[in-house]
């Protein structure tokens, strides 16, 4: 009859330096625009994937090492190389880290109770796609998000559901997602304070408030964790901690620089500036944070709604 139906999808280039999450929110935008713009076959899968990793060199010449070992452009070469390209870009991601990391955040105090279980749902299900992810049993089990659900939602909230003869356990996810959400409407989420300019001139990444304790101000790698929810254990063994055992390792106990220092080196407890900056560049992080500032909202998709 004349009539053309046109489909048009935009997909955005990886970037440069991007994170995990940025290429997870790639991979699936990519998998998304593929199904909808009916690209089926081989030469038109490479070119375009090419295409859209123009601007992100390393992310670039990784495809094109993979690529060179094909030698023809087909569907199945495609997916090897696709596959191939997620576990390089995605290398640094440990399953079982994501999942110990997810048993510890807390719901922050100017967040919704809906978006934190949102992002909870979400990580849970990336994790799910980590390249060393099991086959079977992957991600938390139905218990064990229900369990994060609950000891991340504020004391008084959870002291109010045991009052209240509720057991998390035997709850639904659901169950507990309304009544936390009634406690909500009775405590408002708090807005996010404006941010200032630092005026010190350390670098600050994830790390703990400052302690009037400890000399010059410093939460020492003894001292019990200071983040909301991180009660358990100590400073040096928080993931949140960028000189700690699991990064830069460069901040540790004194008990254990005494016994850990190789001869001939030394460990500072309190490192400078510099170094420290030096250190939390070079740290290498096995998991997704929960970062309050990162955009989810494209990656949602991933846990349904409760």
């Amino acid at each position: 009859n004349g009539v053309e139906d046109y489909t048009q999808v935009y997909l955005p280039k990886l970037p440069d330096d991007c994170n995990s999450l940025e290429t997870f929110d790639f991979l699936k935008k990519f998998e998304n625009g593929r199904r909808d713009l009916q690209w089926t076959t081989g030469p038109k899968l490479f070119s375009n994937m090419l295409t859209l990793l123009s601007e992100c060199t390393d992310a670039e010449d990784t495809w094109e090492d993979l690529t060179a070992q094909s030698a023809t452009e087909t569907v199945a070469t495609f997916t090897v190389a696709f596959t191939g390209f997620k576990s390089a870009m995605l290398s640094e991601l440990r399953h079982d880290d994501q999942l110990e990391y997810l048993r510890t955040i807390s719901k922050p105090d100017t967040m919704t109770v809906r978006a934190f279980l949102q992002r909870l749902k979400t990580l849970n299900s990336l994790a799910k796609r980590f390249p060393d992810a099991p086959a079977t049993n992957s991600g938390l089990t139905d218990m064990e998000l229900k369990r994060c659900f609950h000891h991340g939602m504020p004391k008084k909230w959870r002291d109010n559901f045991t009052v209240a003869g509720r057991v998390y356990s035997s709850e639904t996810l659901n169950a507990i997602y309304i009544y936390m959400t009634t406690q909500e409407a009775a405590a408002p989420v708090k807005k996010p304070s404006p941010k200032t300019p630092s005026t010190s001139n350390d670098s600050g990444d994830n790390q703990a408030p400052r302690s009037n304790t400890t000399p010059g101000g410093r939460i020492q790698p003894n001292d019990p964790c200071p983040l909301p929810g991180h009660g358990n254990h100590i400073w040096y063994l928080c993931r949140q901690n960028h000189f700690g055992k699991h990064h830069a390792d460069t901040h540790r106990p004194q008990t254990q620089a005494s016994t850990s220092t190789p001869p001939g080196t030394s460990t500072v407890s309190t490192p400078d500036t510099a170094s420290s900056s030096s250190s939390a560049t070079g740290a290498e992080q096995h998991f997704i944070d929960y970062d309050g500032d990162a955009d989810f909202s494209s990656m949602w998709a991933e846990a349904d709604e409760p």
